[in-house]
C-alpha cells in the first residue's frame, strides 16, 4: 500500500495556500503544536479535485487527524513510501 508523506513545512505552506484561497486551512494554534522531525502520513483524500485542491485527512499523531485542502501540486509532490497493509502483514508472517 503506497502512503503519501508530509513534512510539516509541506503542511504549513499547503495550509497558507488554502487559506490564501478561502479553502480548509489549518489553526496557527494546529501549525504549532506539530513536531518538526516526523512525517505526517494522509489517512483519506477526496477521491476528486476541487479548484485545483485536494482534500485530505492527515494523521498528526497522538491519536489526531487534521482535514485540510491541499494545493495539487504539493499533493503530487509529496513523499511516497510503500508500507504492508494487513493482508500483506497475514503472508508475511505465515512466511516466518
Amino acid at each position: 500500500m503506497l502512503w503519501k508523506l508530509f513534512a510539516k513545512k509541506e503542511l504549513v505552506e499547503a495550509s497558507r495556500q488554502a487559506a490564501e484561497a478561502g479553502r480548509k486551512s489549518l489553526d496557527p494554534s494546529v501549525v504549532e503544536q506539530l513536531a518538526e522531525d516526523p512525517w505526517y502520513p494522509v489517512t483519506f483524500r477526496s477521491p476528486f479535485e476541487q479548484s485545483g485542491f485536494i482534500r485530505c485527512q492527515i494523521d498528526a499523531g497522538e491519536k489526531q487527524q487534521i482535514v485540510l485542502d491541499v494545493p495539487c501540486e504539493i499533493y503530487e509532490n509529496a513523499n511516497v513510501v510503500q508500507l504492508p497493509d494487513e493482508e500483506e502483514e497475514e503472508q508475511n508472517q505465515k512466511i516466518f
